[in-house]
């Protein structure tokens, strides 16, 4: 799978530092109301990116 980038974000590391904070905090309730995310696992077929 090939992937194209056209946009990227650049931080400050405390910007970056605080948006790792608040995703790993969104991930955790996630998994909390879903179960655990595998890192490695694939998506379930039929499931769509939004």
């Amino acid at each position: 799978m090939n992937v194209q980038l056209s946009d990227r974000i650049v931080l400050s590391p405390y910007a970056a530092k605080r948006l790792s904070i608040l995703l790993n905090a969104v991930l955790g309730d996630y998994e909390k109301k879903f179960g655990k995310l595998e890192v490695g696992a694939q998506r379930p077929e039929g499931a769509t990116v939004q």
